[in-house]
């Protein structure tokens, strides 16, 4: 099993799951070259989608860290609710 990172604040909490996603997209980009390699178009396709996901969610929490810094904590916060 992987590291299990944990964050005090919304901002750590945001970038330990970026961390965690970063550390995931080589693990993907990986797996699906062999199912290329096995010719498991099935997982593949299966794996693409995730990645596809994934790297959304990489921008999503980008965009969170940076709204974070550029508006301050209480403001951030605010457009959460």
């Amino acid at each position: 099993m992987g590291k299990l990172y944990t964050g005090e604040t919304p901002q750590e909490v945001l970038e330990c799951n970026l961390k965690l996603e970063m550390e995931a997209l080589p693990l993907l980009h990986e797996a699906i070259a062999c199912c290329e390699e096995c010719q498991d178009y099935v997982s593949r396709d299966l794996l693409e989608g995730t990645l596809k996901d994934e790297e959304e969610h990489v921008d999503w929490l980008k965009s969170q860290l940076g709204l974070n810094k550029e508006l301050g904590l209480d403001k951030y916060l605010q457009t959460q609710i």
